[in-house]
Order: structure tokens, then C-alpha cells, then sequence
């Protein structure tokens, strides 16, 4: 599966990560799979605690990777949020920010 580089957020840059990637794939059950490579200096990064899997609001404020899912030529689109500690968050919007 090839990794796909993205980019860090700019408002909140750290020496500590050198790289952040990810790698997408369809299951067998027509789900998207997404593993999150982070490199660098990993011990220097405030990462949250693992927890109990539940959904939770400002993931972003964090450490958290993000997705953003739309159909072709639709406005609207999903916005994915996976913290380490498990917790995750999903949003829908009917279009930039809005909904």
C-alpha cells in the first residue's frame, strides 16, 4: 500500500516530527483503512494516554490525524479525527465549515 505524505498543521509546527504520512486501502467490506505513520523524534511528542475508545470534541487541540472525505463534484463532505489514545471524532459539513 504507498504512503501518502501530508502536511502538518502550520499553526502548531514541532521540531520533534519530521514526517507524517499515511496509507489508505479499501477492506473487503468496502471500508477505508488508514494507518498514520508518524517519524521522528517520537519521544519528544506529547502524545495523550490510551484510554477506552469513545467519541470526543477537539481531538485537534491534541495530537490527532485527520481525514476528509467528500463525493465527486459534492460540496459536502466527512472530517475524521483518530487520536492515539483511541478517541476518535466524525463531522459532517454541507460545505466549507459550515453545518
Amino acid at each position: 500500500m504507498p504512503s501518502i505524505a501530508l502536511i502538518r498543521h502550520p499553526s502548531t509546527p514541532s521540531a520533534a516530527v519530521r514526517r507524517v504520512a499515511v496509507r489508505v486501502r479499501r477492506t473487503r467490506a468496502n471500508a477505508l483503512a488508514l494507518v498514520y505513520v508518524i517519524e521522528g523524534k517520537i519521544e519528544r511528542v506529547r502524545l495523550p494516554p490510551p484510554c477506552p475508545s469513545r467519541r470526543a470534541d477537539e481531538l485537534w487541540r491534541h495530537t490527532c490525524c485527520e481525514a476528509f472525505l467528500a463525493g465527486g463534484g459534492q460540496t459536502g463532505y466527512y472530517e475524521y479525527n483518530f487520536a492515539p489514545s483511541t478517541e476518535w471524532a466524525v463531522y459532517r459539513f454541507a460545505a466549507y465549515r459550515t453545518g
